[in-house]
């Protein structure tokens, strides 16, 4: 919960419009619905969201499960370019930035698990410390 908590709160410096208590509800419910599915270690998405993406065989999973779970990929587990711009513009107040992001993070690549692992390390690369994705 500490580590939501700190999540949105660090919005603030990139975001379009506040989330609503809504959205950060379904956010908490995506986030503890997915450790509980892949029982990833919390302490490995922790370090994830700071840049560490540890070797870890439950993190791919945990990331695909966001991934969907946000409405980045449909139910045949493929990524939805107007889905993903349509949901980074809720957080992203740079038009470019979301278009960038969309073009160059969220592509497919081997595996489902593998193409939401690198497009959730390629958004860190680009915005830094700020990931109200997960």
């Amino acid at each position: 919960m500490k580590y939501l908590i700190v999540l949105v709160l660090g919005l603030s410096a990139i975001t379009a419009k506040p989330l609503t208590d809504e959205q950060k509800q379904n956010f908490r419910n995506f986030y503890d619905g997915c450790v509980s599915e892949t029982n990833v270690d919390k302490a490995v998405v922790e370090k994830a969201h700071h840049g560490e993406f540890e070797n870890d065989d439950k993190l791919p999973f945990f990331f695909l499960c966001m991934s969907k779970k946000i409405g980045f990929r449909d139910a045949n587990n493929v990524f939805q370019p107007s889905s993903v711009k349509e949901k980074l513009s809720y957080v992203i107040d740079d038009a470019a930035l979301v278009d960038k992001l969309a073009e160059t993070c969220f592509v497919e690549k081997q595996t489902p698990q593998e193409s939401a692992m690198e497009a959730f390390k390629c958004y860190f690369k680009h915005t830094g410390d700020k990931h109200p994705f997960y």
